[in-house]
C-alpha cells in the first residue's frame, strides 16, 4: 500500500539528527559499493513568454541497505525579478512550488511513498 504524505508530516519525523545519520550511512553505503545515484539532471524551455522558463529537474538514487530506491523531481516556471539580479520560481503560481519523491522497493519494486519534497529539501 502505497504511503501518501503531506509537508506537516515529513516535519513531524524527519530531524536535523536523523537526516545527518541517513547522509552519513548512505555515503558509507557509497564507499562500499553499495549504493548508486544518477546526477541531477536540468531541462529548461523557453516560454513564449519573455524571460519566462518552464523547468524540469529530477535526480536518483538507491540504498542496498534500506533496499530501497527514490526518485525526485520538480517542475517549475522561472523567471528573473529585480533586473535579474534575483531568481523566483513557482508551479502554477507565485508562492507554489511543485517537488515530489516516489519511494520504491527494491526488492519487488512495489512504489512505498509519495513525499512532497518541499520541507525536506530545506
Amino acid at each position: 500500500m502505497v504511503l501518501f504524505l503531506n509537508n506537516n508530516d515529513v516535519r513531524k519525523v524527519l530531524t536535523v539528527d536523523l537526516c545527518m545519520e541517513a547522509l552519513e550511512e548512505i555515503f558509507i553505503e557509497f564507499g562500499e559499493g553499495n549504493a548508486v545515484r544518477k546526477p541531477r539532471i536540468d531541462v529548461a524551455v523557453p516560454n513564449v513568454k519573455p524571460g519566462l522558463t518552464y523547468r524540469y529537474a529530477s535526480m536518483e538514487g538507491a540504498s542496498r541497505k534500506y533496499e530501497t530506491f527514490a526518485l525526485r523531481m520538480y517542475s517549475n516556471m522561472t523567471y528573473d525579478s529585480f533586473g535579474g539580479s534575483r531568481h523566483e520560481i513557482y508551479s502554477v503560481a507565485p508562492g507554489t512550488y511543485l517537488g515530489l519523491i516516489f519511494l520504491f522497493s527494491i526488492s519487488n519494486a512495489e512504489l512505498l511513498a509519495v513525499i512532497p519534497d518541499g520541507y525536506l529539501q530545506h
